[in-house]
């Protein structure tokens, strides 16, 4: 395995992982604050 493959194959694992937890952060992101507008919900609608 040469040095260029191992550079190559590294940044696209890096890419590959920093998509993916950008995905998840904005599933998350998306997720958290549906859950803010539906306690906002329950507590305007009395609990």
């Amino acid at each position: 395995m040469t040095t260029e493959t191992r550079t190559l194959s590294y940044l696209t694992r890096t890419l590959r992982l920093s998509k993916s937890s950008w995905i998840n952060r904005r599933k998350l992101r998306t997720s958290s604050s549906t859950m803010t507008r539906a306690a906002a919900i329950c507590v305007a609608h009395g609990g």
